[in-house]
């Protein structure tokens, strides 16, 4: 009588919540990899960006990984530069500092990054609004793809390529994806560019997890399936930087 009362009760709250019986509430009670993610191809520019990428890794060049200093950025950051590091891809990360630099993508750091030598300027988490450093960037001879989640109020940036949900002709996800789950979706294409078979894509969803939880966004869809997966793979996971927070923390069993 208890389960019934309280299947009774759960049914009252989802129904309240706009859910009706059929694949969107399975997906929301099991959220699962293979029924609950959207594909990629639905992701606009995603396949080109990583063609460009591993384009220039082809050639020989080196990959600036800019992102942001909050979680979302942070996670989304570490998701891509671990992945380069899995196969071969010669990169670095770029954090602003928010006291010296600023929000987002500055000229003095494309700047550096032309010195430094690499080929391509990737953006993650910011990059939507700095059509000025783009041009900049542009103007030192770096390519430039920008992965980003935030709302578009004028032109595109001028990079080479842009994902972003929020573009004309996209609406991926509903537009709900936080920069580390879009990121994690460039490691999906990355690893079929590259034909990386031995990578497995789901090791990095603790990571996409953090950005995804931390960065607020709605837990339905496609962040309800990182932000389940990743928390059990944040309950196992072998990173040092993350088993120390776990250790701050306190939790010594399940996340």
């Amino acid at each position: 009588a208890a389960d019934i009362k309280t299947s009774l009760v759960m049914g009252r709250i989802l129904a309240a919540r706009g859910f009706r019986p059929g694949q969107d509430l399975a997906n929301y009670i099991s959220p699962t990899l293979k029924n609950g993610l959207p594909e990629p191809e639905k992701l606009k520019n995603l396949a080109a960006a990583a063609k460009l990428i591993a384009d220039v890794h082809r050639a020989g060049g080196s990959v600036a990984i800019c992102c942001d200093f909050d979680v979302d950025g942070l996670s989304g950051g570490s998701v891509v530069h671990d992945f380069f590091n899995a196969v071969g891809i010669t990169s670095k990360v770029f954090v602003p500092d928010r006291f010296v630099d600023g929000y987002g993508l500055n000229e003095k750091t494309v700047r550096d990054i032309a010195a430094q030598g690499f080929k391509l300027l990737l953006t993650i988490d910011f990059g939507t609004t700095n059509v000025k450093e783009i041009l900049v960037a542009k103007d030192l001879g770096l390519k430039a793809v920008v992965v980003d989640h935030h709302h578009i109020s004028a032109d595109p940036p001028p990079a080479d390529v842009f994902v972003n949900p929020h573009q004309e002709g996209c609406g991926f996800a509903k537009g709900i994806a936080c920069a580390a789950g879009l990121a994690w979706y460039l490691v999906l294409a990355l690893k079929r560019e590259l034909q990386a078979e031995s990578v497995d894509a789901r090791s990095y969803l603790d990571l996409a997890c953090l950005g995804t939880i931390c960065d607020m966004v709605p837990l339905v869809g496609l962040n309800r399936v990182i932000a389940k997966r990743g928390l059990e793979l944040l309950s196992e996971t072998k990173r040092p930087g993350l088993r120390a927070l776990r250790n701050v923390i306190g939790i010594k069993g399940n996340v």
